[in-house]
């Protein structure tokens, strides 16, 4: 039997697993976020707040105020780089002054 014929199905079941191991592991990942900032933007319909342009999803959007201070802790659960408000999960929200 030919060696090649063996060793490519091989590689081929390494290759895989390495995938999906490395998916599930990014899929894990969290990172915890405290962001200080004003309020620059209430989209109610969409129930966003922008805390120095960075979009997060509020239940209450209409309790918060333009120009507010706040912090905000906050879990990013996106596996990727990007921000992405349904990604975010926010804890908590402490008004500033």
């Amino acid at each position: 039997m030919n060696r090649t014929l063996t060793i490519r199905p091989l590689m081929i079941a390494i290759t895989v697993s390495l995938i999906l191991i490395t998916g599930c592991q990014q899929n894990n990942q969290a990172e915890k976020i405290d962001l200080k900032g004003e309020i620059t933007l209430i989209d109610e319909e969409e129930q966003l707040l922008y805390i120095d342009g960075n979009p997060i999803m509020v239940e209450n959007p209409d309790a918060f105020q333009l120009g507010q201070q706040v912090t905000a802790e906050l879990i990013d659960t996106n596996p990727y780089e990007d921000w992405d408000p349904e990604q975010i999960v926010v804890e908590n929200i402490d008004f500033i002054g």
